[in-house]
């Protein structure tokens, strides 16, 4: 009997300890909104990686083939969620420099905004290159947040964050 109950103890041991490692698992992890910790963590997350993405394509975009944007605004460039209404323009296309902005409006008061910027710049070998930045609103709220002014600031309101991937 003491051999079972001893080899019972340990089962209900390691169970233990797989629940905990699953736990700890979970908190140092992104997981979905039903079982997260911090939900509106999460809901940001979202709409900061959506900005982050469309940097990335707007950029490809912008620097291999510009007859592309228009198109791609058109079908692309005006979508929603619960938490989000996401946003694109593209401002001088046709110029050399052209610039894109890519916005992530919260439609919730206690949710952050995004807005990204994707700036085609000289780079120093006379080639162009392409800078992008993430601001995040400094308060939540459902504001629309102010262009960033350059590769490096972020408009009045807002502050530079790095950029997420999709949860």
């Amino acid at each position: 009997m003491n051999q079972i109950r001893k080899y019972w103890l340990l089962g209900f041991g390691c169970l233990g300890a797989v629940l905990l490692a699953l736990y700890l698992f979970i908190l140092s992890n992104d997981c979905p909104p039903s079982i997260c910790v911090n939900p509106v963590q999460y809901k940001q997350r979202r709409g900061n990686a959506y900005v982050t993405d469309m940097n990335r394509i707007l950029a490809n975009l912008l620097m291999e083939n510009k007859e592309l944007v228009a198109g791609f605004q058109r079908e692309k460039c005006f979508w929603q969620d619960e938490w989000y209404v996401f946003l694109c323009q593209t401002i001088d296309k046709e110029a050399a420099l052209p610039k894109a902005f890519n916005y992530a409006l919260s439609r919730n008061n206690d949710l952050k905004s995004y807005v990204g910027g994707v700036f085609i710049v000289k780079a120093v070998s006379g080639k162009r290159a392409t800078r992008m930045i993430v601001c995040e609103a400094k308060s939540p709220g459902t504001q629309l947040l102010p262009a960033p002014i350059d590769e490096k600031s972020c408009g009045a309101g807002s502050i530079r964050v790095e950029g997420q991937i999709i949860p």
